[in-house]
Formats: structure tokens, C-alpha cells, sequence
């Protein structure tokens, strides 16, 4: 990256690509959970695609892409806590309810943060690729938490 500062649709891309690194961690150091690992990581990096996609319409403003209240700032110190969370699951193994914890923490804050809000299409084309991607990223969480009540001790 040169000097300049990130836009937020960078951040955003940054952000969704991250994430998947993590996921993809994950699927490394836990091979009984590789495959469930392997394709969040996987929805995560077509995420990043659909995004891309959605640039793609940014200069013919069929999408436009508003800051609102989530500010770069926002963003870059989310990324900061995702790259703690690389660090430390590079250093210990974390039992798959703990990683599923932390990406449920993950996938929930990118949704009640509106992260997705921040893009307006003007064509019917640009809206149903937002909704998609909306779609698919409150998927994610719900099917940690599904995931995480199905694995977790008893009594918790």
C-alpha cells in the first residue's frame, strides 16, 4: 500500500479478507473441524468477491458507498482485533467452542454494526447482490451459534 489512507471500502475489503485468514487458521489447527472451518473461510473470501462486485458499480453511481456512523477508525480497530485473535490462535490451540465463541463475537458485530449498510444500490441488479451478501453474513453468525450450542458443554 502506498501512503495513502485506506478508503472504507478498502477497510471493508481488508476486513471480510482477515476474517477468512482466521477461519482458514482455524481449519489448520483443528482438523476434526476442518471442513466446517474450510467453508467459512471460503463464504468469507466470496464476500470479499461480492464486494468487489459491488465496487465494480461505484464510478456509474449504481452503488454508492456512505460512511455513516461506522468511521475508518471503526474498522481499522476491529482489524486490530482480529489480527490479536490470528496472533493467539497461532500460539495456542483454541478448543473449536472457544474459536466459535470468538467468531460468533465476529460475525455479530459486523452485523449490529450495519457494516453492509454503508452500501446503497440504485438498480435492481446492485440491491439483490446487497441483499445476498446481508443475507449470507447473518447467516454466518446464526450458524455459529448453532454450531457452538451443538458442541458446547452441557450446563453452559
Amino acid at each position: 500500500m502506498t501512503g495513502r489512507t485506506e478508503s472504507l471500502l478498502e477497510l471493508l475489503i481488508r476486513q471480510e479478507s482477515k476474517v477468512a485468514e482466521l477461519y482458514q487458521l482455524f481449519s489448520e489447527r483443528d482438523p476434526d473441524h476442518r471442513d466446517f472451518w474450510r467453508s467459512m473461510a471460503d463464504a468469507e473470501l466470496h464476500h470479499v468477491s461480492m464486494i468487489h462486485e459491488l465496487q465494480g458499480y461505484i464510478p456509474s453511481r449504481q452503488a454508492l458507498l456512505i460512511e455513516g456512523k461506522v468511521r475508518a477508525g471503526t474498522v481499522k480497530s476491529f482489524l486490530a482485533y482480529v489480527d490479536g485473535l490470528l496472533l493467539r490462535a497461532k500460539k495456542e490451540a483454541l478448543p473449536f467452542t472457544t474459536a466459535l465463541s470468538l467468531s460468533m463475537d465476529i460475525e455479530k458485530s459486523l452485523v449490529e454494526k450495519g457494516m453492509l449498510d454503508h452500501f446503497h444500490g440504485a438498480s435492481a441488479e446492485v440491491n439483490a447482490v446487497l441483499d445476498r451478501l446481508k443475507q449470507e453474513t447473518a447467516g454466518h453468525g446464526a450458524l455459529m451459534e448453532e454450531m457452538w450450542r451443538r458442541n458446547r458443554s452441557p450446563g453452559k
